[in-house]
């Protein structure tokens, strides 16, 4: 039985990917490492829409 797979399975759907341990952490059977790629544009992290003053 995998406890967490429906959590990894939400990571996915919003656009993380396993990826390499990362920091001080080692490989561990009951550890799942996922990153997400933030682009400057992406809804995520923008604030609202972007208005420019001429």
């Amino acid at each position: 039985m995998d406890f967490f797979a429906a959590a990894r399975a939400l990571y996915r759907r919003h656009g993380f990917t396993e990826c390499a341990p990362f920091g001080d952490y080692e490989a561990d059977p009951n550890s799942t490492f996922m990153t997400l790629l933030l682009h400057e544009s992406s809804p995520r992290l923008s604030s609202g829409p972007s208005r420019s003053r001429h």
